[in-house]
């Protein structure tokens, strides 16, 4: 396979994992402020226990930190399964 077109494969993929990540990320975020019916982060309405917001915060975490990290090992690996 070309060289430019396994690089733009890998990249484009990356970028599509980061932006899938992110998006499951804040969507779960959002449910699980519904389900225990508290803003996020208690700012936004009601108070929630301090479970959620352990949790909310992990979410951010990995939608913010996570998804570009393992969006870069994912464009990585599939570039090293092309033939160079």
């Amino acid at each position: 396979m070309n060289s430019a077109l396994s690089t733009t494969a890998s990249k484009v993929s990356g970028v599509v994992i980061t932006i899938v990540i992110a998006a499951a990320s804040f969507w779960s975020l959002g449910k699980l402020s519904e389900v225990t019916q508290s803003g996020l982060f208690g700012i936004c309405g009601p108070y929630g226990d301090d479970w959620s917001r352990w949790l909310q915060l992990g979410l951010v975490a990995i939608g913010v930190v996570g998804s570009p990290i393992l969006g870069v090992i994912c464009a990585r690996r599939i570039h090293r399964r092309f033939p160079a």
